[in-house]
């Protein structure tokens, strides 16, 4: 998977539905083509599809058209995503995760103090 559990052609609709909230099969497609792609009407359905599937957006059927809407925001998948992280690779211990981030990538003083005091907030 590429960005949270979503491919990244998933991603790219769904910057698309967090943005405009409801939208139609076909506002989809023409935002798409907008942005140089050329997939099929189709091959979008196909990823609305599993979208949905994925809990990530919901239809409804109005007439003539479905109407798909965001299920989750865009901090609510990166929370899951990053809970389901710390669960399945750090054993649920946040502690080796942030060893793991820190390790890898130098704090700024103002990271730091930031992350002291969201600890010390955590902890009250």
């Amino acid at each position: 998977m590429g960005w949270y559990g979503l491919s990244d052609s998933e991603h790219e609709i769904m910057k698309y539905i967090w943005k405009h909230e409801e939208v139609t099969l076909r506002e989809v497609v023409a935002w798409l083509e907008n942005r140089g792609y050329t997939w099929k009407q189709q091959t979008v359905y196909t990823l609305l599809n599993r979208l949905i599937d994925k809990g990530a957006i919901t239809a409804i059927k109005k007439g003539n058209y479905r109407l798909y809407y965001p299920a989750i925001t865009e901090d609510e998948l990166i929370g899951q995503w990053t809970e389901n992280l710390v669960e399945n690779e750090y054993q649920g211990s946040l502690k080796n995760f942030l060893l793991a981030f820190t390790r890898r990538k130098s704090l700024t003083r103002t990271e730091a103090d930031e992350l002291r005091k969201i600890l010390d907030e955590k902890e009250e």
